[in-house]
């Protein structure tokens, strides 16, 4: 995967050849670095800002008494646009734990125990329920937290596969070589698979999650499965002989059972709906 691209603003200055850096640049440089916040501008989300300048000699060719300088501000992406490169969907990507509502015992204890994983991630983490009780949210908290990884559905993992054995593929174009999706998964320093089991059946399906899955163990990094299957469930859902290295590399597995929370946040999704449609059509 390519290097997160950093959000970059320049303005060009000229000063006389002789001008001394700490005397004529540096406060033209603080006083341009001024206006910009320590915010991320598309999300306004914390991160780092970084400032600096940069002498041009080649710019400055047509007035040979100057010197060009370049002052250079960029940011570094900020949690919202790591999560959209890591394939968070936009109504995921303002999760976080400190959004979380852990209303109950249960909850808080789950909330507790995903924190312990994100800090150090180590093994499996399942996060096994009902329907709309928080495990997406867990799931996309804790990737915010490292920082690092991808996010896949168990449906687009399976999509994003057979798409390669379209007419896209290798052999048809092989200058525009579609994703390898299996050494994305196995490779990536924090998985999270969420729906698992909601994918449309198939034996190439089930290779591949075994394939990924199975390297993952061996291997030694961390991964986040959700599903909404009662524990008891796993065996018959990721069969007798990955559930056995499950039980070897799990570091939990937590249960959700309570009802689902959908229904309440319905205002507040009509709210963002609106919101995203409004800054769309100013775009």
């Amino acid at each position: 995967m390519n290097p997160l691209p950093k959000l970059t603003y320049t303005q060009l200055h000229q000063f006389p050849r002789d001008a001394c850096e700490e005397d004529d640049v540096r406060p033209k440089l603080d006083a341009w670095a001024a206006q910009f916040s320590e915010t991320c501008p598309h999300h306004d989300e914390p991160t780092s800002r970084h400032v600096r300048s940069r002498h041009d000699p080649l710019r400055s060719d047509p007035f040979p008494q100057c010197q060009a300088v370049e002052f250079i501000c960029h940011y570094e992406p900020c949690p919202v646009c790591r999560l959209d490169r890591a394939g968070v969907a936009l109504k995921f990507q303002r999760f976080s734990f400190e959004t979380f509502d852990a209303a109950t015992d249960e909850l808080r204890a789950n909330l507790a125990k995903v924190q312990e994983f994100a800090a150090a991630p180590a093994g499996f983490l399942f996060l096994l329920g009902r329907n709309g009780t928080g495990k997406t949210h867990l799931a996309v908290a804790a990737l915010r937290a490292f920082g690092r990884g991808r996010f896949f559905s168990h449906a687009d993992l399976v999509n994003r596969l057979r798409a390669s054995y379209g007419p896209s593929g290798r052999e048809s174009d092989p200058e525009n070589e579609p994703e390898d999706i299996a050494e994305i998964c196995r490779r990536t320093p924090l998985l999270v698979i969420d729906e698992l089991g909601l994918a449309t059946g198939g034996n190439d399906a089930e290779v591949l999650l075994h394939t990924i899955l199975d390297d993952r163990v061996s291997n030694y990094r961390p991964t986040v499965l959700s599903a909404n299957i009662p524990a008891g469930d796993m065996e018959s859902t990721f069969g007798s002989r990955l559930a056995d290295r499950f039980r070897e590399a799990v570091f939990a597995v937590l249960n959700f059972t309570g009802p689902s929370r959908r229904a309440a946040g319905n205002a507040a999704y009509l709210e963002a709906a609106r919101r995203h449609r409004g800054e769309s059509r100013r775009d």
